[in-house]
Formats: structure tokens, sequence, C-alpha cells
């Protein structure tokens, strides 16, 4: 973790010690007209949920505006092809340097 003001918050209240590798599966082609954002899922700073955070790619998907989809997976699906993770994330970075 980074140098941060909020590091001694971190190490007194986190619970973000383990991540889940989530193992579900989306094929937005089959969602056909829908709209979508997506991006990797990254670490809490300050993680406090009774729960292991996930560990893929987040989706929030809808179709003529009402949200279908809210959640996390290992595995997402776009015009054939899986989805990197690890090239999601760099993006990400890159984006932030712009």
């Amino acid at each position: 973790m980074a140098s941060t003001p909020l590091k001694p918050m971190h190490d007194q209240f986190s619970r973000a010690d383990n991540y889940l590798d989530v193992e579900k599966v989306l094929d937005i082609d089959a969602y056909p007209g829908a709209q979508f954002a997506l991006w990797a899922s990254t670490p809490a700073v300050l993680w406090t949920a009774k729960r292991e955070q996930e560990r893929g790619i987040h989706v929030h998907l809808g179709v003529d505006g009402k949200r279908l989809i809210d959640d996390t997976f290992g595995t997402v699906i776009y015009q054939g092809k899986a989805l990197d993770r690890a090239t999601l994330l760099n993006a990400m970075v890159e984006n932030t340097l712009i």
C-alpha cells in the first residue's frame, strides 16, 4: 500500500486481508443493444464488510435505461472474446496519467 494519511485507519479497521477470485461468467453479447460500463475491480483502501473483497471485472449493464446487472465477474465476454482483467487495470492506470 502506498504511503497515505489513511494508512493508520486502514491498519486499525480494514478487513481487506483476503480476496475472492470471482468465477462467475458474463457474456455481454447475450444482451443485444445493452449499454454497459466495466472496470477491473480494485482493492478498497478501507474495507469494513464482513465478506471478502471480490477480484475480477465489475460490470454495470442495462437495457432501455433499466439496470439489469451490477456485479463482479471472473470472465466477461464481449464481441466473442474474453476480456483480460490485467489489460483493463493497465488502461485504468494509464488514464490517470493523462
